[in-house]
């Protein structure tokens, strides 16, 4: 590979083999404040709908599989138990955004204890699609002019509508699980993708060169 080269290895999942050369893209997640909504749980549920209504129109043009998987997301949504259990703990005494926290950290700890680690991904997209509509952000789509190779802890379905990929060679997060939706939808897009790297590559901020068949990731 060169004396030039400064190796990160990993113990991922590789999709494909060869090597691929682009810009790393570091794909982070912003910290939200959402402590002082006081919308109602409703309100906040029709909002999310809006904006999946709206993703799922987006889906349709970039996969099949990625737009079935954001409908499954809606039936979740319109969940009458998620609707239920959400407002007994509002009616419990915790604010509607508590309540919120509580209610999907719950869902993702049943998961856990049940080895149901592929489903947790899904629940946390839903759950911060959640989040973004009580800090009311706008989701940016990620612009670029060069072939980048997305480097992340981890990535959920919704982000892939988010990413240039036309301009995306390979994805690369330090946690994920070999049947999650993200690796499916990475799979049937034809994207590599290599999963539980290690924590090193999120540091990545310039030209890399990824070796998935050798194991390593070199700084360019």
């Amino acid at each position: 590979m060169g004396d030039n080269l400064n190796p990160v290895t990993f113990n991922g999942v590789s999709m494909v083999d060869g090597f691929l050369e682009a810009h790393s893209y570091l794909f982070s997640r912003q910290t939200l404040d959402y402590s002082s909504y006081q919308g109602s749980f409703e309100s906040i549920r029709k909002e999310v709908l809006r904006i999946l209504d709206n993703d799922i129109r987006h889906a349709g043009n970039v996969s099949p599989v990625l737009k079935s998987m954001l409908l499954s997301f809606k039936h979740l949504i319109y969940s009458d138990s998620m609707s239920d259990d959400i407002n007994a703990l509002h009616q419990s005494g915790l604010s509607i955004s508590d309540a919120i926290d509580e209610y999907f950290s719950l869902v993702i700890l049943m998961l856990s204890e049940h080895g149901q680690l592929d489903r947790q991904n899904d629940i946390r997209d839903i759950y911060t699609r959640f989040q973004k509509v009580m800090n009311i952000e706008v989701r940016v789509p990620v612009i670029c002019n060069n072939d980048i190779i997305i480097v992340a802890e981890d990535i959920t379905v919704s982000d892939f509508l988010y990413f240039p990929l036309s301009r995306v060679k390979a994805i690369i997060t330090t946690n994920g699980h070999r049947t999650s939706h993200a690796v499916e939808l990475a799979i049937n897009l034809d994207l590599p993708m290599v999963i539980q790297a290690t924590a090193e590559i999120i540091k990545i901020d310039h030209p890399a060169l990824l070796s998935i068949s050798q194991g390593t990731i070199s700084l360019i």
